[in-house]
This record gives C-alpha cells, sequence and structure tokens, in this order.
C-alpha cells in the first residue's frame, strides 16, 4: 500500500506499508504551492489522487498537474498548467484560483491518464501525446470526483458540488462512460 504523509519540512512524501507492517519511506515530493482563499501561494501539504500506472510506477495529481513516480522513487512531470475546455464551474468551486481541482485519476495500459477535474465538472483523457480533452461533464452541479475502469468502461463518481456547510448534502452518484460514448447512471443516491 502507498500512501501520502506530509513531512516536517511541508513536503509531501510516499510512503510504502508492506504486507508485514512495515513502513518505508519511497519518494519526496518535489514542493508545490497552491493558491489559499486571500490569492496568496501556499505550500501544499497534500496531493489530490494517487494510482498505480503501467511499469510499476505511482502517479499523482496536485490541484494542476499530473506526476509519475518510477519504481526507484524518482518524479517527473507529466502534465501541469491543465486547462479544461470550456470549463464549468460547479456552484462550489466558483472561484478562478481554483483552477481544475484534480482529483483521482486512472492509468490505462496505454499510458493515456483519465482524470476527475472537479474545479470544472469534467473527467479528462491525457494521451501520452498530451492533448487533454473532455471525455465526461457533469450538469446541474454534478462534478466528476473519482475514476476507475473495468474491462473498457470508465466509471466515475460524481458528486453534488453545491455550496452547502453540511458535506453529507454531497449526494454521489456513478456514471459509465462505455468506450463507444455511451454514458449511464450506474448507481445514485436521491437524498439522505
Amino acid at each position: 500500500v502507498y500512501y501520502p504523509q506530509a513531512g516536517s519540512d511541508g513536503r509531501v512524501r510516499i510512503m510504502r506499508l508492506t504486507r508485514s507492517g512495515d513502513r518505508a519511506l519511497f519518494a519526496v515530493l518535489p514542493a508545490a504551492t497552491e493558491v489559499g482563499p486571500g490569492g496568496e501561494e501556499v505550500q501544499a501539504r497534500w496531493i489530490h489522487g494517487l494510482t498505480a500506472g503501467p511499469e510499476s510506477s505511482l502517479y499523482y495529481t496536485e490541484r494542476g498537474a499530473v506526476r509519475r513516480i518510477a519504481p526507484d522513487g524518482t518524479v517527473s512531470l507529466v502534465a501541469e498548467n491543465i486547462t479544461v475546455p470550456d470549463c464549468v464551474r460547479p456552484p462550489a468551486a466558483t472561484k478562478e484560483r481554483l483552477g481544475p481541482l484534480l482529483r483521482d485519476l486512472e492509468i490505462a495500459p496505454d499510458g493515456t491518464i483519465y482524470v476527475a477535474a472537479s474545479g470544472c465538472s469534467a473527467l479528462l483523457k491525457i494521451p501520452r501525446e498530451g492533448t487533454v480533452s473532455v471525455v465526461l461533464r457533469g450538469s446541474d452541479a454534478w462534478s466528476p470526483m473519482g475514476v476507475t475502469r473495468w474491462g473498457d468502461d470508465l466509471y466515475v463518481l460524481e458528486y453534488r458540488y453545491i455550496q452547502t456547510s453540511r458535506r453529507a448534502d454531497w449526494l454521489p452518484r456513478v456514471r459509465k462512460v462505455s468506450p463507444d460514448g455511451t454514458i449511464t447512471v450506474v448507481a445514485a443516491v436521491e437524498h439522505r
């Protein structure tokens, strides 16, 4: 199991937990900044998504970038300054300073990256050549937060990303994106 942990110096570390319960440092991530509530730059002490990829590598997201961690712990940039064509902000992420708010990601065997851009209500596709395209758009405040692949289908976890003081009001649903582009709702919570 690999998991992030904030270091005392503010940089994020990726830790490895073995079956025997031993913990070891796998990689120290490069320092990253994000824009704070007042518009100032702040040091990011977290990552937004982490997944396994081809060739025993890990991939993770920052607010507007995707990075790769090689099996030897070396970190490299895959894509940065990601912008979403025709970004539509959900009610809870209206501030431009938030950028695309990249979250969970999935890596296909051919290296194509699928990443949830919750700040723009979109699921993005980033092939190896790097051209960003939109695979799925949320509507009516629905916004992708998670993505996984089963066979050739993508399953996208979305929330009603609305302004509220209770996160329980963010109702979830799962939609499936088939290879032919057909999108179906697999499961949805109507109310809590």
